[in-house]
C-alpha cells in the first residue's frame, strides 16, 4: 500500500461518513449525529497510525498524516455531537424569509 492509496481511502470514508450522517449536509441520513462523532474518532486513530501500517513512519509522506490527525481531533473535540438539533416552527421558518 502507498500513501497515496491510504490517504484517499481514508478521504474517501470521511467523505462517505458525511453524506450518511443525519444532519444538514447529509444525504441519505442512515448514520445519526453521534454515531458520526465514534466514527471520526475511529478515522482519526487509523490516520493516525497509518504510516507505521504501511511501513513510511519515517518517510517525509508520514507528515502529512500526522498533521491531519492533529486537525481532526481538534475540530472533533471542538464539535458537541450530543447536541440535538430544536426543530424550528413553521413560524420561524417564514419569519427568516425562507418559505
Amino acid at each position: 500500500w502507498s500513501s497515496d492509496v491510504c490517504s484517499s481511502d481514508l478521504g474517501g470514508a470521511t467523505a462517505a461518513v458525511s453524506l450518511l450522517t443525519d444532519y444538514p449536509g447529509g444525504v441519505r441520513k442512515v448514520i445519526s449525529y453521534p454515531m458520526h462523532g465514534q466514527i471520526d474518532t475511529g478515522l482519526i486513530a487509523m490516520t493516525a497510525a497509518m504510516p507505521r501500517l504501511v511501513s513510511i513512519e519515517n518517510d517525509r509522506e508520514a507528515k502529512f498524516f500526522a498533521r491531519q490527525a492533529v486537525a481532526k481531533t481538534a475540530i472533533t473535540a471542538m464539535t458537541n455531537f450530543d447536541r440535538v438539533p430544536r426543530k424550528r416552527s413553521q413560524r420561524e421558518v417564514e419569519d427568516e424569509g425562507f418559505v
